[in-house]
């Protein structure tokens, strides 16, 4: 079993994430092409053959977690198989395998490997996790689901249907996940003598004999069912990969994109069930998606998930162990769940406003800078709208707790803010402790300078009213501020941006006539392109922050 697993990269490749202790289900997050497919596959090739390889790009080592004796004995004894005729097996040696390989080894020398595995990984792998290691895409949760062969229902080892049929404690188990996600009951067939076939049927079996017979009543109630093979891909791949966490003989399973086929209902109540099944099941799950559903599915359930955050930003790889308790917050809080800050998880970065309108605009300008022939914009970068400071303060935090770079948008009477207000707002951007007083005491003094001006610094230019010294010293400020993410509107306010258009108004007034004015066609001589200067330049410096791997503001 896996106990632990080491990465090459952490928050930085020179910060490896060392020892993360398994959990039954362990999620990898991120991005697209951000290594979590690659990461399971490393895991898949290390079970299966116990070597390392210089190609891993991201797996490190494993270690894996002795059995005791009578553990070890009684695994041993599920994977031992008969000899093939006319075969020789020397004294104490057993063959051990599955029906696609099978080996011959020293029974002594297993168990003793199964006992101390990490001594001998390559061995322990070799004869043991290779016939417990199971990859599960697409196509094979759809296989899991097909009829099979009743055969030897005496063997130890059997297939899942197999397995459901003779217990009966794991069939209720089933068909109660089942029933939960699809209002109908799944049902183990025999009546096809020979073979074993699952079906979903409207109505619960009254009771063993009516499910398990083959009888005239049997017969009957099976045929008043649906075949699960002729169902949907959803249903079929949902089945599959349930029936295999409580009914295979895996110990470790690696399911890439569990949400394929799924609604994101279904995504979600996969994750819970996954979740809340292998807590009582031997199991380790190692599961990479990009589906928000299913994460908050797998956090819903209530027990201890690891989640592996990776991202590969502008060709430099990370990765951040997350913990239920920061991502707990991010689901009861009833006003940040409703903002969807989990959706950052799949992004690579985010950028937080105080308004609705904020979030449109700055958006849109973003949009355009990819758009261009220069392509500056920010990639796959999320806009929230925190509805108003405070929360502003909330979700940046919370959001660079999570490992998410997280920039946030102030107009410039942000500055007005004192005592307690203002150490907030540093402490949300990480200003460290040491630095607080100084942007404090240069906070007081460009305020001062903006009172002595006489003039509104949201509407009557922002940054331009102070001249010489006052405009230096305000600079400074803001662009120290800025290495920490946090961006202040030096032409006052948002509605000052691209004034030469001439839109007019406030909110989402101004929104709509500035929108007007920037235009919507790219082949028109009035569409608004990006330049050098104005909210270009402002968003071109957002940017930097967030793709500079050595950024400042972001948690240990």
């Amino acid at each position: 079993m896996i106990k632990a697993i080491n990465l090459k990269i952490g928050r930085s490749s020179k910060v490896p994430l060392d020892n993360v202790k398994t959990t039954p289900v362990n999620v990898f997050v991120g991005p697209s092409n951000s290594g979590k497919s690659t990461l399971l596959k490393e895991i898949n090739r290390y079970c299966l053959t116990g070597a390392y390889s210089d190609n891993d790009m991201l797996l490190n080592g494993i270690e894996f977690a002795g059995l005791e004796s009578k553990n070890a004995e009684e695994k041993v004894a599920r994977l031992t198989l008969p000899p093939s005729a006319g075969e020789a097996v020397p004294v104490d040696h057993i063959n051990i395998g599955n029906d696609n390989h099978r080996i011959q080894v020293a029974l002594p020398t297993l168990l003793t490997v199964l006992q101390n595995p990490n001594t001998s990984a390559d061995y322990y792998c070799e004869w043991f996790m290779r016939f417990q290691t199971l990859a599960i895409d697409a196509k094979k949760r759809i296989e899991l689901t097909e009829p099979q062969h009743v055969g030897e229902l005496d063997r130890p080892k059997r297939s899942n249907i197999q397995t459901l049929f003779r217990n009966n404690d794991k069939r209720k188990l089933v068909r109660s996940i089942v029933n939960n996600a699809f209002g109908r009951y799944l049902v183990v067939d025999p009546t096809n003598l020979g073979y074993l076939r699952y079906r979903l049927s409207k109505l619960a079996p009254q009771n063993v004999v009516e499910e398990c017979g083959i009888h005239v009543q049997a017969v009957q109630f099976h045929n008043n069912a649906e075949l699960l093979d002729e169902q949907s891909d959803d249903i079929r791949a949902f089945v599959g990969i349930i029936t295999e966490v409580i009914a295979g003989e895996h110990a470790v399973l690696l399911i890439d994109q569990p949400e394929a086929f799924l609604s994101p209902e279904l995504a979600f109540i996969l994750g819970r069930e996954l979740v809340k099944t292998a807590n009582n099941v031997d199991k380790k799950i190692f599961v990479a998606t990009d589906s928000l559903p299913f994460m908050i599915g797998c956090i819903s359930a209530g027990s201890p998930v690891n989640m592996i955050r990776l991202t590969n930003q502008y060709d430099t790889p990370t990765a951040r162990l997350l913990t239920n308790k920061n991502i707990d917050g991010l689901i009861k809080n009833p006003l940040l769940h409703s903002l969807g800050l989990l959706e950052a998880l799949t992004h690579d970065c985010a950028i937080v406003t105080i308004s609705d309108t904020g979030r449109a605009f700055y958006q849109e300008i973003n949009n355009r800078l990819l758009n261009s022939d220069a392509n500056n914009g920010i990639r796959n970068c999320l806009f929230v709208n925190a509805h108003d400071e405070h929360t502003a303060k909330t979700v940046v935090q919370s959001l660079r707790v999570l490992g998410v770079p997280a920039a946030c948008i102030y107009d410039i009477d942000i500055i007005n803010d004192v005592g307690e207000t203002w150490t907030n707002v540093l402490k949300s951007v990480f200003v460290p402790q040491t630095e607080r007083q100084l942007f404090a005491d240069m906070r007081k003094k460009v305020k001062a300078s903006f009172d002595k001006s006489g003039k509104d610094m949201m509407r009557d230019g922002g940054l331009a009213i102070l001249k010489n010294d006052a405009n230096v010293l305000a600079k400074k400020l803001f662009d120290e501020l800025a290495e920490y993410g946090l961006f202040i509107v030096h032409v006052g306010e948002m509605e000052l941006w691209l004034r030469q258009l001439g839109a007019t108004g406030r909110g989402s007034i101004w929104l709509n006539d500035i929108f007007s004015k920037m235009g919507d066609d790219p082949d028109s001589m009035s569409y608004a392109k990006p330049d050098k200067e104005d909210v270009w330049k402002f968003m071109l410096s957002i940017r930097k922050w967030l793709i500079r791997s050595n950024r400042r503001g972001m948690t240990i």
